[in-house]
């Protein structure tokens, strides 16, 4: 009788663990997507800034999720052009760790850390759009445990995902990691601090003689509806970039404050 008792628990723990697995197994697809519509109205002496309404960013996309793997492939149309957004497959190695591969926005700062659609500016700080990657072809870890959150990353430029090799003439590469203490995450009180850094060689330019000799830094004042150049700055005979920023931000209830310092050498 023991025996036989022993046989049934054996026999349901290994039924339950078969369950368990198979349930992890189960590939779901989920359709994602979003609209963005804006309007504003400007005062200026600078005839660029015209009134308007527009729509700026339209998305349609699919999650997928197998066991212990995530995909996601993200399309966007915007002012008559598409263009690949998030394109990537990650793998969970546990609940706090895991591998991204892929095209996406990587860890570097306050603002990877939220969707373009999420941010409290509403639009990316002019000093993060001058000094911080977009996309990039890529791999990153994450680990993501209590009281600390870290990232390394390594990518190539941006331009890699619309041009071949051979049109680029080389291929400009780099490595970041974004470092992140946060002793206090309930709902309703946030503190944490945070260092970024980052290496990367010079970019493709369509300028033969500046092309992977240089950074093209800039950035837009902040709305999409009439785009204008607030600030530019052109480096040439660059060797490579070094970039770093510490970050802080607080907050409790309703009332929150953020900070961040670029420094580029």
């Amino acid at each position: 009788m023991k025996n036989l008792i022993s046989l049934g628990v054996f026999l349901l723990i290994l039924l339950s663990v078969q369950v368990n697995a198979q349930e992890q197994s189960v590939l779901k697809i989920r359709p994602t997507g979003r609209i963005l519509m804006d309007g504003g109205l400007f005062h200026s002496d600078n005839k660029n800034f015209v009134d308007g309404v527009a729509i700026p960013d339209a998305r349609i996309g699919v999650k997928a999720t197998y066991g212990k793997y995530k995909a996601k492939v993200d399309i966007g149309y915007a002012y008559g052009k598409v263009s690949l957004k998030d394109i990537f497959v990650e793998r969970q190695f546990s609940s706090h760790a895991l591998l991204r591969v892929g095209n996406f926005v990587h860890q570097f700062g306050l603002q990877s850390s939220t969707s373009s659609s999420m941010k409290v500016t509403m639009e990316e700080p002019a000093s993060n759009e001058a000094f911080f990657n977009s996309r990039l072809i890529g791999a990153m870890f994450v680990y993501d445990k209590n009281d600390f959150f870290g990232t390394a990353s390594v990518h190539v430029e941006s331009e890699a995902l619309k041009k071949k090799s051979n049109e680029l003439g080389k291929m400009g590469y780099g490595a970041m990691s974004r470092l992140v203490y946060r002793p206090l995450h309930d709902t309703g009180r946030l503190f944490q601090l945070g260092i970024s850094g980052a290496y990367e060689t010079p970019r493709y330019n369509s300028e033969p003689t500046l092309n992977h000799t240089s950074f093209d830094l800039g950035a837009n004042f902040p709305t999409r509806i009439a785009k204008v150049r607030a600030v530019n700055a052109l480096i040439p005979d660059a060797k490579n970039l070094i970039k770093f920023t510490p970050e802080m931000i607080a907050g409790y209830g309703p009332v929150a404050l953020e900070a961040q310092y670029y420094y580029r050498y």
